[in-house]
């Protein structure tokens, strides 16, 4: 910016770690309306969310896309969850080309976004639920 540095204040980034799995007739809505709740309550106003845990392991990727789809609600500004065999299974499910698939997939490996590379992130704080 003519030379001069620009500042810009990076979003403090939180760890949801779900921990459990789903009883039987709970729905993601249920999951994603106690989620709203208590992350409202953890003031995660601007921040960037990053879902994990063997809650989120055990989740459908629709089940993962209701919760991240609320992050408005939740008052953050992203949340994110790590690219799996289960994000594959999806892109191929829905159309996508075998190429397509292969460069999320080694995008993913290479650059750290593949789920056994964020099993030692580091984050501002980790919210367990």
């Amino acid at each position: 910016m003519l030379g001069r540095a620009s500042y810009m204040r990076l979003p403090d980034i939180v760890g949801v770690e779900l921990i459990g799995v789903r009883q039987e007739g709970i729905t993601a809505t249920d999951i994603v309306l106690a989620l709203t709740e208590i992350l409202r309550e953890q003031r995660v106003v601007s921040c960037y969310l990053e879902f994990f845990g063997e809650g989120a392991d055990a989740l459908t990727l629709g089940d993962l896309a209701t919760i991240s789809n609320m992050t408005p609600e939740f008052g953050a500004s992203a949340a994110m969850i790590y690219i799996e065999d289960k994000t594959i299974d999806y892109l191929r499910l829905t159309g996508r080309s075998d190429e397509q698939v292969a460069l999320v997939e080694i995008y993913a490996r290479q650059t750290g976004l593949w789920a056994e590379s964020m099993r030692n992130a580091q984050y501002e704080r980790v919210l367990q639920i």
